[in-house]
């Protein structure tokens, strides 16, 4: 997070690195809480649905804009990718807020559902999956789910990109490369 901050450039433009610092920071708070959670697996603690849901709240808010933010970084790197000199011209404010609102979306509509319908029924583990209510627990389930998948399809896209172009340039005259570059 420290190197993402320093980082920082001068210019302002887009530049994937603040997402991923955005991701270190949202990971920091998920292990925070898995570390919470197995404090009370440890000494036992009895695990309500409403109390556990309010004791890792910040976690639950977490894990789903980080779940998010990861497909957007692979979207990311796909569009630097398909579309170079478009990507270096974004501006930094646009780029930071187009990025992070689908986090920040998902993350609100899931934690409103969540307060909806949280009831006070015994769980085996104050996590995630069982911090929340049923229904909204099989909802994220499948909404991680889908986007895990697209996240691995989107880089295996990124990369089949970098591969094809890194050919192309390996198979250009070197003296036409040379020039391009001068």
């Amino acid at each position: 997070m420290w190197a993402t901050y320093r980082s920082l450039p001068s210019n302002k433009k887009a530049s994937c690195s603040h997402l991923i610092g955005t991701l270190a920071f949202l990971d920091l708070i998920c292990i925070v809480f898995e570390w919470e959670n197995a404090l009370r697996l440890l000494l036992g603690v009895e695990n309500r649905r409403r109390t556990c849901f309010w004791a890792i709240s910040p976690y639950l808010y977490a894990i789903n804009f980080q779940a998010t933010l990861i497909l957007v970084i692979a979207l990311d790197r796909v569009y630097a990718m398909f579309y170079p000199m478009k990507y270096r011209k974004i501006e930094f404010w646009t780029y930071i807020a187009v990025s992070l609102t689908p986090g920040f979306i998902f993350a609100s509509i899931i934690f409103a559902m969540a307060v909806a319908q949280l009831d006070n029924e015994l769980i085996e583990a104050c996590n995630p999956p069982l911090g929340y209510p049923p229904l909204v627990s099989m909802i994220w389930n499948r909404w991680i789910l889908t986007v895990d998948s697209a996240t691995i399809v989107l880089y295996i896209v990124a990369l089949s990109v970098l591969y094809a172009k890194s050919k192309f340039l390996r198979l250009q005259p070197e003296c036409s490369f040379k020039a391009a570059n001068s």
